[in-house]
């Protein structure tokens, strides 16, 4: 005869009369799954995005005593877990949910890799992720680097040119400026004297001819 019932992470241990304890998996033996995956989300990456640089594997879990990311099965990182959540109340009925670890993409050959959340060493479904790399772990010495696009000409459109420049400690290119045409004609003429002004100029120039 059952007489307790006691749920924990992961598990349901169940105490009989005679003294044996069962354990069995929620998901497997009682279904339990959604109420899991209701209480942690991996948001960051998302599923079938495209990394590269440094970035943050972020997310939230209800209750754990250790959140690991899990990287093709077989790379473990501890995550930093217990940082506020607000936005987690009403799922936690706290706040101190969220969990984060910074990640260099260019550490993993080019590819599709899987990610995977681990909460108190059980782990969910591996999502696919596709990595970019320039070749290298670390890119040095091109700080203000930077690039115009014509995202004013993607459709759907963005509302203005973009200017990207490369940030050192990010290794990945972040948005700049957003110059409208007007500012572009305003800020370009005349042309500025030199090259790296006068190049960017030049395609932002180009970004807003019709």
């Amino acid at each position: 005869m059952i007489i307790a019932q006691e749920k924990s992470k992961g598990y349901v241990k169940v105490s009989y009369g005679s003294g044996f304890i069962a354990i069995v998996m929620w998901s497997v033996m009682l279904g339990w799954a959604p109420l899991v995956q209701a209480q942690q989300r991996l948001e960051n990456p998302g599923p079938n995005s495209f990394q590269s640089g440094i970035t943050v594997i972020s997310g939230w879990v209800c209750r754990a005593q250790r959140v690991q990311i899990r990287i093709d099965d077989q790379i473990f990182i501890d995550a930093v877990y217990g940082t506020g959540r607000e936005d987690t109340r009403d799922q936690c009925g706290d706040t101190n949910n969220g969990f984060s670890v910074l990640a260099n993409w260019s550490e993993l050959n080019e590819g599709v890799h899987t990610v995977a959340l681990c909460v108190d060493s059980v782990c969910g479904n591996n999502i696919s992720v596709a990595v970019t790399t320039y070749g290298s772990r670390f890119l040095r010495g091109l700080d203000a680097s930077a690039i115009a696009a014509c995202t004013n000409r993607l459709s759907p459109a963005f509302p203005t040119p973009t200017v990207f420049t490369w940030q050192e400690g990010l290794q990945n290119w972040t948005v700049g400026l957003t110059p409208t045409c007007n500012e572009v004609d305003s800020q370009c003429s005349p042309l500025p004297a030199d090259s790296a002004g006068r190049r960017i100029c030049l395609d932002l120039i180009d970004c807003c001819r019709l």
